[in-house]
């Protein structure tokens, strides 16, 4: 798994390299999907082609409501650190893909 580590020599434009490990979650419907981080993982990137919620713990919901006790789900997160062994609940708002690369930690 590649560093996340934009301070490496040669590489003035300060971007992250291609990852090299890249998960892929495709949605039909609005249904939870569990996505453990895998060993060597501190880094998750997310990308998506539809709108999505995550929750790391938990089990990730569309809101129907308001949600005022910390307990709500994160919309299309960008890149968050992570543990490995983590499970981070995935759920889409309708048909659609989202994939995840990860990252290990800063050296």
């Amino acid at each position: 798994m590649k560093e996340f580590d934009i301070r490496k020599a040669g590489n003035d434009a300060g971007a992250l390299p291609l990852p090299d490990y890249v998960n892929v979650k495709k949605f039909a419907a609005a249904t939870n999907e569990d996505e453990t981080v895998p060993a060597g993982a501190y880094f998750a990137i997310f990308s998506a082609d539809v709108d999505f919620y995550v929750k790391t713990g938990g089990t990730a919901a569309v809101p129907s409501g308001d949600v005022s006790d910390g307990s709500g789900s994160f919309l299309n997160p960008l890149i968050v650190s992570v543990a490995p062994g983590d499970v981070i609940g995935v759920i889409a708002t309708g048909a659609g893909t989202v994939t995840i690369a990860y990252y290990g930690n800063i050296t």
